[in-house]
């Protein structure tokens, strides 16, 4: 484990950071995360990246290579992508967020549309995703809730599973693939 006490940024162009390269390694960054412009951060299938603070990847790049994002922080969580495009998407994304009464100021939200290509498991905390958001499968364990952005729109491709909340929020949820397991209400 790499672990980084307080809020992790760099600047310096042309860089690429890669967590795991091979390697099982998690990455723990006890603040925000900062991706700039002309920078990468990469992952690896057996890359960990656990961000207790913000992310903001407005103007750089994120390769998630089949790796993990897990948001851990004990409160507000803000997930700024800079879009849905190459460079701006995760994998695995976990919200395990450990705030005792997780509700619409104390989750782990989303600034613009989200895009996840393997699992959203929203295990513990609330995520709140904006309107287009695309998301592969869906967990959301029995401490989790999913409750995206008032009247938003969400397509998910792959599998649901619920043992959570689901809060449609007067959005609509669009299911054009996969399985579901539990209540999408």
């Amino acid at each position: 484990t790499i672990s980084v006490a307080n809020t992790f940024t760099w600047n310096d162009n042309n860089d690429t950071i890669t967590i795991g390269n091979g390697h099982t390694v998690t990455f723990d960054v006890a603040g925000n995360v900062t991706i700039a412009a002309g920078c990468t951060l990469a992952s690896t299938s057996a890359g960990t990246l656990q961000v207790a603070g913000n992310w903001d990847n407005t103007s750089g790049t994120f390769t998630h290579g089949s790796g993990t994002v897990v948001f851990d922080g004990a409160g507000a969580q803000t997930v700024t992508t800079g879009g849905t495009g190459a460079g701006k998407f995760f994998n695995n994304l976990t919200v395990a967020d450990t705030h005792a009464s997780p509700d619409d100021s104390n989750d782990v939200d989303t600034t613009g549309a989200i895009k996840v290509d393997g699992t959203l498991a929203v295990n513990d905390g609330q995520f709140q995703p904006e309107t287009g958001s695309d998301l592969t499968s869906v967990t959301i364990g029995a401490a989790g809730s999913l409750k995206p952005d008032a009247s938003a729109a969400v397509t998910i491709s792959g599998n649901w599973s619920q043992s959570g909340t689901f809060t449609a929020n007067s959005g609509t949820v669009q299911f054009d693939g996969g399985t579901g397991v539990g209540n999408a209400s």
